[in-house]
């Protein structure tokens, strides 16, 4: 059986806030996903937890679990930017 779903992928900026606004008022089970680097500051949670208040839906936050940051990949994979591997 297949299933369709929608995704927005959220920046936790004011643009992927309206864009999301405008999806949910279209189709309401919609899916919110943020991938989280670590390496936001703490302004970017506040307004991402605002947001979804505003919108009152909840995100999906994504983020690998054998890495805290986007520094921490460079220092283990000692790359900035190559093939992924697969984990």
């Amino acid at each position: 059986m297949n299933v369709r779903r929608t995704t927005i992928w959220s920046s936790s900026g004011a643009a992927s806030a309206i864009a999301a606004r405008l999806i949910l008022s279209e189709v309401p089970d919609t899916i919110i996903a943020r991938c989280e680097t670590g390496t936001e500051d703490a302004d970017h949670n506040r307004f991402a937890a605002d947001a979804m208040g505003w919108l009152n839906a909840s995100v999906t936050v994504l983020r690998p679990a054998q890495f805290e940051s986007v520094a921490e990949v460079w220092r283990r994979e000692r790359a900035v930017s190559e093939p992924s591997p697969s984990y």
